[in-house]
């Protein structure tokens, strides 16, 4: 009992210092560092994948779920990001799109660490791989649901003043080609530094895997 006591006392303070992080990261350059004037390269995923791995999914889909609503703020109140785009547009739909898709993402990261981390016979692939997962499912989530719901009101006519036109498919390859190698860059980073720092935590704070 004690032990069991030890390892969610554990898992607590872990969490709190990732939620920490998260914040710091949110509102300094250390979580995102802008590329454009619309994109920014975003290292957040890399405390949500610690988290989801060391903790599992449920932390991974809390952590999650704050990097979303600091997402929200800095984009509904301080003008940051596509904000000041997208929020007075829609503002149910710039919530959704802000914090449903990292919710999920943090919540399936654990998912596949703990699926991978069965047949891993390394011990380390499954650390990095689901590192780079939970950042690519940032990309591809937050992307999909800003197709999705920004459509038209927002998608189409960005692609328009880039001077591209056409069907859904040829809009759709346009915006997920500009930030592919953003995309790219946040995952190799996601799964070195998550992987790295998450393998040290379990070496240090076993129990790992117990919550669901």
């Amino acid at each position: 009992m004690k032990s069991k006591t030890r390892i969610e006392v554990g898992k607590m303070v872990q969490m709190a210092v990732l939620a920490a992080v998260i914040i710091i990261m949110a509102f300094t350059p250390l979580g995102l560092l802008p590329i454009n004037l619309v994109l920014s390269l975003t290292l957040l995923p890399i405390p949500v994948a610690i988290g989801a791995i060391v903790c599992g999914p449920s932390a991974g889909a809390f952590l999650g779920g704050l990097f979303g609503i600091l997402m929200f703020l800095r984009g509904a109140f301080m003008g940051a990001d596509l904000g000041p785009l997208l929020f007075p547009l829609n503002p149910v739909a710039f919530t959704v799109v802000c914090i449903v898709p990292r919710i999920l993402e943090g919540w399936l990261g654990g998912l596949i660490f703990k699926a991978l981390h069965k047949i891993d016979r390394t011990r380390v692939a499954s650390y990095a791989v689901s590192g780079f997962a939970t950042a690519a499912l940032n990309t591809v989530l937050f992307m999909g649901g800003l197709m999705l719901l920004f459509w038209n009101t927002f998608v189409v006519g960005y692609a328009e003043k880039a001077g591209v036109s056409g069907g859904v498919a040829t809009v759709a390859l346009f915006v997920l080609g500009g930030v592919a190698v953003q995309a790219a860059i946040e995952a190799v980073l996601c799964a070195v530094v998550s992987g790295a720092v998450s393998k040290v935590l379990v070496r240090f704070f076993p129990g790992r895997g117990k919550e669901s």
